[in-house]
Parts: C-alpha cells; sequence; structure tokens
C-alpha cells in the first residue's frame, strides 16, 4: 500500500523518493503515480500542507504550544 495524501482541494499526492547525486535520498510529493512509490513515510518526517494546498514532506517541527 503506497503512501497517499488527498489535500483539502481533493487531488491525491502519491509519496516517492530519489537518489540525488551525492547518492542521499530525495522524498516528494507527486501526483503522479510512475516511479519509485513509497510503502510508509520514513521515520522523523511529517506530512505538511501549506495554505496554497501544496504537499511537502518535512522534518517533524518541535511542538510550540504546549497541550
Amino acid at each position: 500500500m503506497t503512501v497517499t495524501y488527498t489535500n483539502r482541494r481533493g487531488k491525491v499526492y502519491y509519496l516517492h523518493s530519489k537518489p540525488t547525486r551525492k547518492g542521499n535520498i530525495r522524498y516528494f510529493f507527486s501526483t503522479k503515480t510512475g516511479g519509485k512509490l513509497l510503502d510508509r513515510i520514513p521515520d522523523g518526517y511529517e506530512v505538511y500542507e501549506n495554505a496554497n494546498a501544496q504537499v511537502f514532506l518535512r522534518k517533524k517541527q518541535p511542538q510550540i504550544i504546549t497541550d
């Protein structure tokens, strides 16, 4: 089962990974299903949607406001 995310406008995004020139792994969301799809979100990362309904995978941010 691949990682999917539906933004507030109803578009479905799929999580991809791609190696960089240095050999590191780059994670990104795309509406296309081609390429290397991931089965789970990597540890230490979270899905983020900005005000324009763009979807990103970013490192987890520390919680500023306590419960």
